[in-house]
C-alpha cells in the first residue's frame, strides 16, 4: 500500500507539501487548450495567473514570468548550498543549460524555488485566506465535511450542499455557484456520492445516477523513485545526521530561522527527455517526461523512511549499514508523464469512508522504460561528469534486501536484462 496523505486544513496540500515551487511546461497548456478547443488554457493566457498568486523573491525574477507585489505565495530559492555547484555543473557537462524551470520550462537544470519565508512554510493560508479573516461576507466552518451535492431532476444543475459538523447534518443552499475544491482524490469521491460517476459503479452501490460521467478514471499520479545512495568521498558535502544535525542546528533555526531546518530537504532540480521520449518522434515540441530531484542528504532515518516508503522494518537499516556516518545523497527520478492511468471508486455510501484509490503504478511498459531511462541519466550523470567525480561519487555498489540474486547494475524487465 501506498501512503496517500491529504491536506485537510486550512490551505490544502501546501501545508504539508515539500514546498517546492515548479509550473508545469507551456506544452501542457497549449496541448490542454487544443484538447477542449478553449484558448484560455493557453500558457499565455493561464501565465497572468501563475504570477497572481506568487510574490517571487527567488534567484530567476523577470517581469515576463514572476511577480513580486507583496501579495500571494512567497516565493524563494533553497537555502543551503550542498552539491549545488556540482550539480549544476554536471547538467552543463551533459549539454543543459542552467535556467529558470519555472520560466518557458524546457530541459535543463536549476536551483529550486520553494514557497520557505524567514525559514517558515509558507502556503495558501497565509497567502490568500489570513489576510480577508475579517471579510463580513467570507465564513469558515472548520471540523465541516461535505458529504452531497444536490442537483435539480430536471436540469442538473448543482443548487445546494449538505455537510455534517460536529455530529450535526446541514443542508445550504447555493446563491450562484458551488465550487468543489478537494483535490484529485475527495473532488471525485464528492461527486459520486452525488450521483455524478459510472452508471454501472455508482448503481453496485444503490445511488441513483443522475449524471454519467467516468468521474474516477484518468487518475495520473507521478511516481517517484528514490534512488541511491550515492557515496561521496569528499567529507562535509551532504548532510549527515547525527554529525550535521545537532542541538546547535535546532537552536540556530528557532533563534535565527535559518541552516538545515530552515530549507527544503530537496536543492535542485532537472528536466529531461528521456531516451524513449526522443523515440518517440518530435520531443522538442513535447514538455520533459523526467524530473530529478537532489536530496543532499545521507538517508540514516531507517524507520522514517520505512514508514514513508511503506517498506518492512529492518529494510533500509539492512542496506545502509556501515553507512551511517558517510557522506551519501539521493537523486528522486519522477515520471512526469505517463501512459498509465489510473482511478478512484466507492468503497460505500458512507461519506467518511476512504474510497478505493487505484493508480496501477508501472502498469503501462512504456512507463517502466521512462523510469529506467532516468535511473540510467542519473548514473551517468553522478559517475561520469568531472562535476561529480571530483568529489568522488559512486552509486552504493550493493544489492538492495531481497534483489540478491540480480546481478548489479542491470535492469530486468518481462525477463530480458540489459546493463546500466
Amino acid at each position: 500500500r501506498s501512503y496517500w496523505p491529504r491536506g485537510m486544513g486550512l490551505g490544502g496540500t501546501l501545508n504539508l507539501n515539500c514546498m517546492f515551487w515548479q509550473r508545469s511546461s507551456p506544452h501542457d497548456y497549449d496541448r490542454w487548450a487544443k484538447l477542449s478547443g478553449s484558448d484560455e488554457w493557453r500558457f499565455d493566457n493561464i501565465l497572468r495567473n501563475f504570477k497572481n498568486i506568487e510574490d517571487y523573491h527567488g534567484q530567476y525574477y523577470n517581469e515576463k514570468w514572476h511577480s513580486h507585489d507583496g501579495n500571494g505565495i512567497y516565493v524563494s530559492t533553497v537555502g543551503h548550498d550542498n552539491l549545488v555547484d556540482e550539480f549544476l555543473e554536471a547538467g552543463r557537462e551533459m549539454g543543459y543549460p542552467t535556467k529558470d524551470v519555472n520560466g518557458n520550462q524546457e530541459p535543463s537544470f536549476s536551483r529550486l524555488d520553494v514557497s520557505i519565508k524567514e525559514g517558515r512554510r509558507f502556503g495558501a493560508y497565509p497567502g490568500f485566506l489570513k489576510p480577508v479573516l475579517d471579510r463580513t461576507n467570507l465564513f469558515i466552518y472548520r471540523y465541516a465535511h461535505v458529504n452531497k451535492i444536490h442537483l435539480e431532476k430536471k436540469t442538473n444543475r448543482a443548487y445546494g450542499i449538505t455537510y455534517k459538523r460536529h455530529g450535526v447534518e446541514r443542508f445550504v443552499r447555493a446563491r450562484r455557484e458551488i465550487i468543489i475544491s478537494a483535490g484529485a482524490i475527495d473532488s471525485p469521491k464528492l461527486l459520486m456520492l452525488s450521483g455524478i460517476g459510472p452508471k454501472q459503479h455508482l448503481e453496485s452501490l444503490g445511488i441513483e445516477c443522475q449524471i454519467n460521467l467516468p468521474v474516477g478514471k484518468n487518475l495520473m499520479d507521478h511516481i517517484m523513485i528514490i534512488f541511491g545512495p550515492f557515496i561521496v568521498d569528499t567529507p562535509g558535502k551532504t548532510n549527515v545526521p547525527g554529525r550535521d544535525i545537532t542541538l546547535n542546528t535546532v537552536a540556530d533555526y528557532f533563534t535565527n530561522r535559518r541552516g538545515i531546518m530552515a530549507s527544503a530537504i530537496a536543492a535542485n532540480a532537472a528536466y529531461i527527455h528521456s531516451p524513449f521520449s526522443k523515440e518517440s518522434g518530435n520531443f522538442r515540441n513535447k514538455s520533459p517526461d523526467i524530473q530529478l530531484l537532489l536530496v543532499p542528504a545521507n538517508p540514516n532515518l531507517p524507520e522514517t523512511f520505512e514508514e514513508y516508503a511503506s517498506l518492512k522494518p529492518g529494510l533500509i537499516r539492512r542496506y545502509m549499514k556501515g553507512l551511517e556516518e558517510k557522506d551519501s545523497f539521493m537523486i528522486n527520478v519522477m515520471l512526469g508523464k505517463h501512459s498509465t492511468r489510473g482511478e478512484i471508486k466507492l468503497a460505500s455510501t458512507d461519506p467518511l469512508e476512504s474510497p478505493i484509490m487505484d493508480p496501477k503504478y508501472l502498469s503501462h511498459p512504456d512507463d517502466i522504460r521512462r523510469v529506467v531511462d532516468g535511473m540510467n541519466f542519473t548514473v551517468k550523470m553522478v559517475e561520469n561528469t568531472e562535476a561529480f567525480r571530483r568529489i568522488g561519487t559512486r552509486l552504493i555498489n550493493r544489492h538492495f534486501p531481497g534483489c540478491e540474486k540480480y546481478e548489479l547494475k542491470t535492469i530486468v524487465i518481462m525477463n530480458v536484462t540489459r546493463g546500466i
